[in-house]
This record gives C-alpha cells, structure tokens and sequence, in this order.
C-alpha cells in the first residue's frame, strides 16, 4: 500500500529516501476503522501516533447538548494527534467519517525516530507548525467569511491538499462526506450547506456526481473565497541553516498546489 505521508513528505520536503523508507517502515502496522467510529475519543491520553492511510477522518468536539463542530478535516497522509507527543490529554477526539486505514506509531517510536533523524524531528515540528497554521484560517474563516465563501474555500483547500498526496485529478476529487459533516466544519446547518453547494453549481463553479467534485472554475472558486494558499506551506519547510541548500519541491508544484489545471 503506497503510504500517503510518504507521498507527501516526497512532495514538500527535502527529506532522504533513507528517511523516507524509514517513515514508510515505521508506518507498517495498521488499523482499520470502521466509518463513524472513533479513532480515539476526547480526553484520550495518548499511547501512539496515528496516521492515516485511507479514509477521511475529522477532529472534533461535542457540546454539552451534543452539537459537534468539526475544526479540521483529515486526508491521507494527515496525522491525526501529532499534538499527543507533548500533551497528557488530547481533548479533540478524532473520528473516521468514512471507513479509514490508519498506521499505529507508539510514541516512543515516533521520538526514537526524531533521535535518529534530525531532519524527521524538523519535518515533524514542521507538520505541527502547518497544522496551527491551517487551524487560524479555518477560525478566521468561521468568523468572517460568509457561507458561501466558507464553502468555496474549504473546496480550494481540499483540492490543494489532496493534490499533494496525488488523491485529485484534473481538478476533481473524491468528497466522500455528509452535508451534516460539511455543515459542522463549516458551522451551517445542513440545508444551509445544501443551499450553498446549489449556489456555487448555479453559478458553473462546481458539480457534485457520486461523492466526487469537480471544480469547473478554479478562479472563479479562488476569487468568491479569497483563497490563498501561502498558509498550507506547500513550498515545504525553511533550510534549517540559512543559505543551505533550497528545499526542493516537487515536480510542477506551484503557489496553488501541484498539478492544478486553470
């Protein structure tokens, strides 16, 4: 099974392959998940680092009266609870929102890895860092942006994030999601996303066949949500010297993501 971590790390970083197979060894003892189980519940004291393989996943919160708000979406190639290295608890839970694949890393595995390999160690502060980075855009999108702005950004993100897995296509993706999921990463009720998803197919920007997304106006879509992907990081981490060696990047990736037709 291609490990999407991999895939990605390849991608953005200018890690060994050493390093990589490396990653790609530790990451060979997996879970399946059933589809709307948890991964691990809120308050989990963590044992081990999860990352997933195949399926969509999401971190999420339950109100007392059981509202849920989703605050991040997960992909493969994601890490579900990079936050339990340091922290006793992790009060987010992490659910599959479809059937999902997930590789098992004891921690104590994950930082005898970082021992070994200082350029995993930085990679891995470096996923942390991206990961507070998209946190801020997704609050700062709850606060400001309109429904229909939350949604075509969400839909730009997406497209970017699962290009760097090789996951999209010729700007089409799987969205293998509820509207209720999309509605609570979005903070709208369902028929508001239903209402908002017409829109943006009314308006020739999208359409939704099968659980897959096709955007038929990437800039179209980019200017209605002021999409900028600077925050995704995809030009992969700083040198960790000034004036090494640049990082490299992948093949044709660009400000907006790899491989996204226009």
């Amino acid at each position: 099974m291609m490990n999407p971590l991999v895939t990605r790390l390849r991608t953005l970083t200018s890690l060994t392959e050493d390093d990589l197979q490396l990653l790609a060894r530790a990451c060979g003892v997996t879970l399946s998940v059933p589809a709307r189980t948890d991964i691990h519940p809120e308050g989990h004291q963590p044992d081990s680092l999860h990352i997933l393989v195949e399926g969509w996943a999401a971190r999420y919160k339950l109100l007392p009266d059981g509202r849920r708000q989703i605050p991040a979406v997960l992909v493969p190639g994601d890490l579900c609870d990079l936050d339990g290295l340091l922290l006793k608890r992790i009060h987010s839970g992490v659910c599959a929102l479809t059937a999902c694949t997930v590789a098992v890393l004891p921690l104590t595995q994950v930082r005898e890895l970082m021992d070994r390999s200082p350029a995993i160690r930085e990679v891995i502060w470096w996923l942390q860092c991206v990961e507070n980075a998209v946190s801020a855009e997704w609050s700062i999108g709850l606060g400001r942006r309109s429904a229909d702005e939350r949604m075509a950004h969400l839909l730009c993100e997406l497209l970017v994030r699962l290009s760097t897995v090789g996951l999209s296509s010729e700007n089409r993706y799987p969205l293998p999601v509820t509207q209720a999921d999309l509605g609570d990463a979005l903070g709208l009720s369902t028929v508001h996303v239903n209402r908002t998803l017409q829109e943006l197919r009314g308006r020739g920007l999208i359409s939704l066949e099968g659980r897959w997304l096709t955007i038929h106006d990437y800039d179209g879509l980019k200017a209605m949500a002021g999409f900028d992907s600077d925050y995704l990081h995809i030009e992969g981490p700083r040198p960790v010297v000034e004036g090494h060696a640049q990082t490299r990047r992948g093949p044709g990736a660009s400000v907006d993501g790899p491989h996204l037709e226009r």
